[in-house]
């Protein structure tokens, strides 16, 4: 899940922080140790600004491609956790007034055994509305 709501509204130059969120209340018995995520948005709308790490284990960034809107992390926990909790925190700032959603997808999931959970994630995108 991408921030602690589905949308956000800010001001060309402003800045917003939007927390990616692993839920883990609807995940009965799971146990997440390793996740990969693709993040990716509209980059004439919004442009990046920082990654900072969550509460979840190590974190390996990717900022490549974040000119043109795609960022991906890796995140690993050596002892996995069945809680709820923040993976990272990225800031954008508004570039342009128009609409962008900023989507994750997750890549690779896994448990600290080394076995997929990929097919037990769902995601959701977070919309951005930029104004002047």
């Amino acid at each position: 899940m991408v921030g602690d709501s589905a949308a956000s509204n800010i001001v060309v130059g402003n800045q917003l922080t939007l927390p990616i969120v692993v839920d883990m209340s609807q995940a009965v018995d799971l146990d997440v140790a390793s996740l990969q995520v693709k993040v990716t948005w509209n980059a004439s709308i919004v442009t990046y600004v920082s990654t900072a790490p969550g509460t979840f284990g190590s974190l390996t960034l990717n900022e490549t491609d974040v000119a043109t809107g795609t960022f991906l992390a890796n995140l690993f926990n050596v002892a996995g956790t069945k809680e709820s909790f923040r993976a990272l925190l990225l800031t954008f700032s508004g570039t342009s007034a128009g609409a962008a959603a900023v989507q994750v997808e997750v890549t690779t999931a896994g448990n600290e055994l080394g076995q997929s959970l990929l097919d037990k994630v769902t995601t959701r995108k977070h919309d951005v509305t930029v104004s002047n």
